[in-house]
This record gives structure tokens, C-alpha cells and sequence, in this order.
């Protein structure tokens, strides 16, 4: 499957329950009463902020998502793109450091919640677990910083020496 055209099919999927879209749905595929679901209160936020409903209503949501993403281009996602429906997080979930959950405000009914302990946790991790190719690319300047300090200790002697002459 395109990912980037899938991407781009669920924020068109997503805009389309957000604005109440029932003629278009329909034509996504989707049953009256499952339009009635997603843009029941509960559910509505879900879309109209652009975060993943629950499992039940998912499972279907992929099903039409994938179906729709055969309409859109497979083109790198622009920054817009990303930005919609929380796209970019959906792409790299390891760039969210706590766990989102669901308020009770009005403006905000979504949050991250995670303190200064996830935080550490997380870049210890990402530390301790580099990839091969960090590690020689490390360890290759790491040699550059030892051939350079040895030559200036060299070129320090050959000064010394040179005035002591």
C-alpha cells in the first residue's frame, strides 16, 4: 500500500466526518448507521481533531481509508499534510513521549500525559540503542579528534625543539 496516499485519503476521510459530509461518506461506503455513529458527540471529536476513534470504529475506518487511498498521489507529504489529523505522529508514534488521552475540555479534549521521568527514560533509551551505522560514524570522528590532537602535540615538540636549538 502508498503510504503517503494513505495518509493523504485519511485526513480527506477525516475532514469529510468532521464536516458532516453524509452524501460523500456514503460514497466512502459507509452505512447510514455507521454515519450516525462516527458523528455522535463521543465519536465526532475524534475526527473533528483528527486523532484515531476507538478500536470498533477503526476497524472500518481502515477498510474505507485504504479504499480511498487509491485517489491520491504517492507524492512525498508536504508540511501541510503532515500537519493534518495528527499525520506526522501517526508516521513516527516514538516522537510522543507519554500517553494521550481524552479530556474533559471543551478546546482541548485531547492531551499527552507524561512527566520529567518519561521524558529521561525515553532519551536514555534512544542513547543506549543506537544503530550500527551511528556507532562507526561515532567512533570515525572520534579517531579524527585523536589524529588531530596528536599532531598538534607534535607540532608542539617540533616548536620546543626548534627553540631549544
Amino acid at each position: 500500500m502508498n503510504r503517503n496516499a494513505f495518509y493523504r485519503a485519511r485526513s480527506h476521510y477525516y475532514h469529510l466526518v468532521s464536516t458532516r459530509n453524509k452524501n460523500e461518506l456514503i460514497k466512502a461506503g459507509l452505512s447510514a448507521s455507521d454515519i450516525t455513529q462516527r458523528l455522535n458527540k463521543e465519536n465526532f471529536e475524534y475526527y473533528n481533531y483528527g486523532r484515531k476513534p476507538p478500536e470498533e470504529i477503526s476497524e472500518v475506518d481502515q477498510k474505507i481509508i485504504e479504499g480511498l487511498s487509491s485517489q491520491f498521489s504517492n507524492a512525498k507529504l508536504t508540511f501541510k499534510e503532515l500537519s493534518q489529523c495528527s499525520n506526522y505522529f501517526e508516521i513516527n508514534p516514538d516522537k510522543i513521549i507519554g500517553e494521550t488521552i481524552r479530556t474533559t475540555s471543551l478546546f482541548f479534549p485531547f492531551m499527552v500525559k507524561g512527566g520529567k521521568k518519561e521524558v529521561v527514560e525515553y532519551f536514555k533509551n534512544r542513547l543506549k540503542y543506537k544503530t550500527e551505522k551511528e556507532i562507526i560514524i561515532a567512533k570515525a570522528k572520534a579517531k579524527i579528534k585523536i589524529i588531530r590532537i596528536r599532531k598538534q602535540l607534535l607540532e608542539i615538540r617540533l616548536k620546543n625543539t626548534n627553540d631549544t636549538h
